[in-house]
């Protein structure tokens, strides 16, 4: 039996609805942390350096440019880390604060919301 240890710094959580955009192909996020994900695709090699966009599944105009290098892959599965950008970091830590519900320290990191011209945002 194998003892495995865990090596990430960050957890991470389920994708919850994000996706990972290499051009024209979308390919579901599994789980995702502020230092890499793992998703869903096939064909890629171990070092491999990735540019992509990470989005919302249902609005894929809300989305923010990645760099991850391939860290393993498996079958189906493929694990990434990633070359860490301001962006980056903003955009996954509101995602983050979403799906658990509990707000970031810092309000530069919560995701804008819009609100009509002359409305009251409360």
């Amino acid at each position: 039996m194998t003892d495995l240890t865990e090596r990430r710094i960050n957890p991470r959580l389920a994708g919850h609805g994000l996706v990972m955009m290499i051009g024209r192909r979308v390919f579901p996020i599994a789980n995702i942390s502020i230092t890499g994900l793992g998703f869903q695709g096939s064909g890629y090699r171990e070092n491999e350096v990735l540019t992509v966009q990470i989005a919302r599944i249902n609005a894929l105009e809300d989305c923010v440019p990645a760099v991850i290098t391939v860290r393993s892959v498996q079958e189906t599965m493929v694990r990434g880390e990633f070359h860490p950008t301001l962006p980056l970091m903003r955009y996954i830590i509101a995602h983050l604060s979403e799906i658990t519900g509990a707000d970031p320290t810092y309000p530069g990191f919560r995701r804008e919301t819009t609100t009509k011209a002359g409305s009251d945002p409360s």
